[in-house]
């Protein structure tokens, strides 16, 4: 998640793309059941991380030196994440001053609390955890792709791409059904598991894939984009909703199957169709959003009767406006942020 200024034809399409990545995230964390969040479930981490190996092709990032890439990864997505950990716990304890709430519990183990944030896990905001297992990924993609360049045959090294995603995703199998690691620091099991996708994503864009895709007719690209949404979306429905802080995927070829349809549907669609501003002003400010979508969402969902009472019932409209509201309250904060202290979300002050 990244809020990259890319002066590039290609970022309308990325941004538009990284908008429904993380509507998906907002309504999953939104609607508290039914069949729109197990389908949202069903791609849209994956598809975050696949679009972290496209501008990670797009920003040549392994021609960086290594401990200068780490830095600027540590000051992205670290630096965010403990920051936004402690206020996130802090407006937590204030809350429940005064309302009584289940997240107050998280207060009745304070050592476990605070070690687990320090490892990579906020139970104030649990969404913060996709920050550090990013930070892992990105590690461990930047030493593959920098060993795999090395090499001058370029169908050898798609081969040897193809060949480490396949390792990796059996290790999530033998993970999954027999190992049982889960929630190491960092959340680096789950770095492991989803790594396949941070590789296609960045063979997608490295090796001209979606030039390719680009250049087909309009009237090929749109069929074909809701041919793959709902072919993904039939797969989800069938496994089980995964559950990613818990390392859950039902069938992990399902999952995986469903997962890339789905991304590749939406790529392929925001590729086809004209740009909004609006979506692709929201699609560069995911980060905040990322950080922050939980509190507004909490308002609605145990603060205002009205909307608790649809949400609970996995009203689809209700949960579609208040996953909008959110993410537009989200965005307001952006701009003040980045006006005030933009190093709260690893950004700098432009000059």
């Amino acid at each position: 998640m990244s809020n990259d200024n890319l002066k590039t034809s290609r970022i309308l399409w990325i941004d538009s793309v990284k908008f429904f990545g993380i509507l998906a995230i907002v309504l999953g964390h939104t609607i508290l059941g039914g069949w729109l969040k197990h389908y949202v479930y069903s791609f849209h981490v994956p598809l975050f991380f696949f679009m972290m190996g496209v501008t990670s092709s797009l920003t040549k990032f392994d021609s960086k030196p290594f401990f200068q890439y780490v830095k600027k990864q540590a000051y992205s997505l670290l630096v965010p994440y403990y920051i936004f950990a402690v206020i996130s716990t802090a407006i937590i304890f204030f809350v429940s001053l005064f309302v009584d709430f289940d997240e107050a519990k998280i207060f009745d183990e304070p050592v476990k609390l605070f070690t687990q944030i320090l490892t990579g896990y906020c139970r104030a905001n649990n969404p913060l955890w996709f920050l550090p297992c990013a930070f892992v990924m990105c590690t461990i993609a930047y030493l593959i792709v920098r060993s795999v360049n090395n090499i001058k045959a370029s169908k050898v090294r798609i081969f040897i791409f193809v060949c480490i995603a396949t390792a990796f995703g059996i290790l999530m199998y033998l993970n999954y059904h027999y190992i049982g690691i889960h929630r190491i620091f960092y959340k680096t099991d789950s770095a492991l598991e989803l790594l396949p996708f941070f590789l296609m994503g960045y063979c997608f864009f490295e090796y001209n894939v979606s030039k390719k895709i680009e250049s087909l007719n309009a009237y090929i690209k749109v069929p074909l984009a809701i041919a793959l949404i709902v072919l993904g979306a039939i797969l989800g429905s069938i496994n089980k909703e995964a559950a990613y802080l818990s390392s859950i995927y039902g069938n992990i070829a399902v999952f995986y199957l469903s997962a890339i349809l789905s991304i590749l549907g939406i790529i392929i669609l925001c590729m086809t169709l004209r740009p909004l501003k609006l979506l692709t002003y929201c699609g560069a400010r995911t980060i905040t959003i990322l950080l922050l979508h939980k509190f507004p969402i909490l308002a609605f969902q145990r603060v205002i009767p009205f909307t608790s009472a649809y949400l609970e019932n996995y009203s689809v409209p209700v949960g579609v406006a208040v996953a909008l509201i959110s993410i537009a309250v989200c965005c307001v904060i952006d701009v003040l942020i980045m006006r005030i202290a933009p190093f709260m979300i690893g950004k700098r002050k432009v000059k």
